[in-house]
C-alpha cells in the first residue's frame, strides 16, 4: 500500500521518466561529457604552452647558471692579472695568494694551479709547489712546463735519477709556442745540472745530441760551446766559436772564445791571433790580455815552435838550465833532513851527465840531442810538480808545453 503510495507521488514526465532529484542524478555526466570534450578538443594548445612555459624556465635557469660562471670566471681572470702583475715587479707572495684567489673563483683551472705551483717554487716552498705539479702531471703528463718545473724541483734536491726522468719528459714533451727552442732550453738546462752534478760523460752525451744540429744563433752557438769548456771538450767547443763567428764576423766575445779554446789545446799561435784581435776590439778585457800574454812566453819556451835551428839550440839550452834550477830547488827542499828522493836523484844524476856534453856546438852537430834533451826537461818538470807541488814562472809555461808535446 504504501509502496503504491511512493510510486504515485513521485512525479513523472510525459514520457514516463522521473524528474526532480533523479534529473540532477542524469545531468552530471553531461557536464564532465562537456569539460572533458572541451580538454580534448584544445589538448595540443595546451601541451604547447606548458613546454613553452618549461623551456623558458630551462633557459632562465641556464642564463642566470652562465651569468654565475662567468661572473667568477671574470674574477678569478682579474686575479691571476693581478698575479702576474705581481710577479713582474718582484711581489712573489702577494702574487702566490693572488693565483690562490683566482683558485677559489676557477678551481681546478690548470693554468692558474700551474702558475701558483711556479710562484711556490720561486719562493722555496718546494714540497707544495710539488704536491700541486703531481697533480698536474697526473692531468697531463705530457706537459713540457710541468715536467720542467718537477725536474728542477728534484734538482734542487740533487735527486739525479728523478731529475733527469722529468728533464727527459720535458725534452720531449709538448709545448706551445715555439716547440723546438723550448726543448733546446731544457736540455740545455738538464746539461747544466749534470755539470754541476759532476756527471760529466753524461753532460757530454747530452750536448753532443744538441750539437748535431745547433740554430743559426751566435750567442745561442756560443753558449752551447761554454758548456763544452765545461766537460771539457775543447775541440768541440772551438768548433762552435767559430761557427758563432762566421755568422757575427765582428763579434769580440766570439773571439776572446776562440782564443780562450785554442789556449786550452795548446794551440798557443791559434789563441795568439785571436787573442790579439779581441784585445783590438777591447782594450778592457783583463782575462784575454792574460792569456795572450801566457801564450806569447809558452811560445818562445818552446823550441817546436822555432823557424830556425840556431833559434830552437838556443831555446833548449834555456829550458834545460831552467829545468836544472827547479829540480835542484825540489831537491833541497824534499830533502830537508830526510833521505833523499830517489826518482829527484835519477833525474838529477841524468841531468848533470847531459849538461857535461850539451851546447851550441854539440846540438849543431847531434841535432837529434835537442829532443833528448827536451824529454828530460819535460820529465824534471812532471816530477818536481808532484813532488814540489805546482810550478810558477817558466816552470809553469815548461808543464804547459810537456802537456802539449807529450814525451816528444
Amino acid at each position: 500500500m504504501s509502496a503504491e503510495n511512493d510510486d504515485k507521488n513521485d512525479p513523472q514526465s510525459s514520457d514516463g521518466r522521473p524528474v526532480n532529484g533523479n534529473v540532477a542524478a542524469q545531468t552530471l555526466p553531461n557536464e564532465n561529457d562537456k569539460t572533458l570534450s572541451w580538454y580534448a578538443a584544445r589538448e595540443p594548445l595546451v601541451i604547447v604552452v606548458l613546454s613553452l612555459t618549461a623551456i623558458a624556465f630551462f633557459f632562465l635557469v641556464n642564463s642566470l647558471s652562465g651569468l654565475y660562471q662567468r661572473t667568477l670566471s671574470s674574477r678569478a681572470r682579474s686575479w691571476s692579472t693581478l698575479g702576474e702583475q705581481d710577479l713582474s715587479t718582484g711581489r712573489i707572495a702577494e702574487a702566490m695568494k693572488d693565483f690562490q684567489v683566482a683558485l677559489t673563483y676557477s678551481r681546478d683551472n690548470f693554468n692558474y694551479e700551474l702558475r701558483l705551483s711556479q710562484t711556490l717554487v720561486t719562493l722555496k716552498r718546494t714540497e707544495e709547489a710539488r704536491v700541486y705539479l703531481i697533480n698536474l702531471w697526473q692531468r697531463q703528463p705530457e706537459n713540457g712546463s710541468v715536467n720542467l718545473e718537477l725536474a728542477r724541483i728534484y734538482a734542487s734536491k740533487n735527486d739525479v735519477t728523478q731529475a733527469l726522468r722529468y728533464y727527459h719528459n720535458a725534452i720531449y714533451a709538448v709545448w706551445s709556442g715555439n716547440a723546438e727552442m723550448q726543448q733546446l732550453s731544457a736540455r740545455l738546462e738538464l746539461v747544466r745540472f749534470l755539470l754541476d752534478s759532476k756527471s760529466f760523460n753524461q753532460a757530454e752525451a747530452e750536448l753532443v745530441a744538441v750539437g748535431r744540429n745547433v740554430p743559426e744563433d751566435a750567442s745561442l752557438q756560443m753558449e752551447i760551446g761554454d758548456l763544452f769548456m765545461r766537460v771539457p771538450d775543447y775541440d768541440r767547443a772551438l768548433v762552435l766559436y767559430r761557427q758563432a763567428l762566421k755568422l757575427d764576423r765582428h763579434n769580440p766575445d766570439a773571439m776572446a772564445r776562440i782564443g780562450r779554446a785554442a789556449f786550452e789545446l795548446g794551440e798557443y799561435h791559434i789563441a795568439e791571433r785571436y787573442l790579439q784581435l779581441t784585445l783590438a776590439a777591447r782594450h778592457d778585457d783583463a782575462q784575454s790580455a792574460q792569456l795572450l800574454a801566457t801564450s806569447r812566453a809558452v811560445q818562445k819556451l818552446d823550441p817546436y815552435t822555432s823557424w830556425s835551428s840556431i833559434e830552437r839550440d838556443r831555446t833548449v839550452l834555456s829550458d834545460f838550465d831552467i829545468a836544472g834550477n827547479r829540480l835542484n830547488s825540489c831537491i833541497a827542499a824534499s830533502n830537508s833532513g830526510q833521505a833523499s828522493n830517489p826518482a829527484l836523484q835519477s833525474l838529477n844524476t841524468q841531468w848533470m851527465d847531459m849538461k857535461k856534453r850539451l851546447n851550441k856546438n854539440s846540438l849543431r852537430v847531434h841535432p837529434d840531442w835537442s829532443d833528448s834533451a827536451m824529454d828530460l826537461v819535460f820529465n824534471i818538470e812532471r816530477e818536481t810538480s808532484s813532488f814540489c807541488g805546482s810550478p810558477a814562472g817558466d816552470d809553469l809555461l815548461l808543464l804547459m808545453i810537456a802537456k802539449k808535446h807529450g814525451g816528444s
